[in-house]
C-alpha cells in the first residue's frame, strides 16, 4: 500500500514531531500525550471494549441522544442475526459489544431516527463503507451538526 513511503517514515517523523518513535511507539507511532480510552475491560467485548466504552460513556454524558451499533438477535450468543439497533440506554448499547461475524444493514434504522424528534445527537458506530453511506445521507435527518 505505501510501499517505499513506510521506508522515509524514520527520517519523517524527527522533522514532523521533534523525535523518532520509542520502544512503547513502535505500533502507532509518536504521541505526545498518551489517551486512555477506556477505564476497564468491558465483558463480552473484544479485547478492551473500546468502541461500546466510547458509546457508553457519550450516552451517559449527554453527548449523544442515541446510539447506533449492531446487536445480535439473540443476546447470548455474538453469533446470532445481526440487527441494527438506535440505543438509547446503557443497557441497549451493551447489547452492541463484541464483534458480529456477519454482514449488517446499519442504515435500516434511518427511518426511525428521522421519525423521531427526540433524536438531535447521534453516535453511528459501523463498519467504514457503513459510516460513509451514513455521511453521505446525514444531512437529510436534521441532526445538530
Amino acid at each position: 500500500f505505501l510501499k517505499e513511503g513506510m521506508k522515509r517514515i524514520d527520517t519523517l517523523e524527527p522533522i514532523v514531531h521533534g523525535r523518532s518513535r520509542t520502544k512503547d511507539e513502535i505500533h502507532f507511532g509518536v504521541s505526545t500525550q498518551p489517551i486512555h480510552l477506556v477505564k476497564g475491560i468491558v465483558n463480552g467485548g473484544q479485547w478492551t471494549g473500546c468502541v461500546t466504552s466510547i458509546a457508553l460513556s457519550m450516552l451517559e454524558t449527554k453527548q449523544v441522544d442515541a446510539v447506533v451499533c449492531i446487536a445480535a438477535s439473540d443476546s447470548n450468543s455474538k453469533f446470532g442475526e445481526a440487527q441494527p439497533i438506535v440505543a438509547r440506554t446503557p443497557q441497549q448499547v451493551m447489547l452492541g459489544r463484541g464483534v458480529k461475524p456477519a454482514l449488517a444493514s446499519s442504515l435500516k434504522v434511518l427511518d426511525e431516527i428521522q421519525n423521531d424528534p427526540s433524536i438531535q445527537k447521534l453516535l453511528f458506530c459501523g463498519v467504514g463503507c457503513a459510516v460513509q453511506a451514513f455521511r453521505s445521507i446525514r444531512h437529510t435527518l436534521n441532526l445538530e451538526q
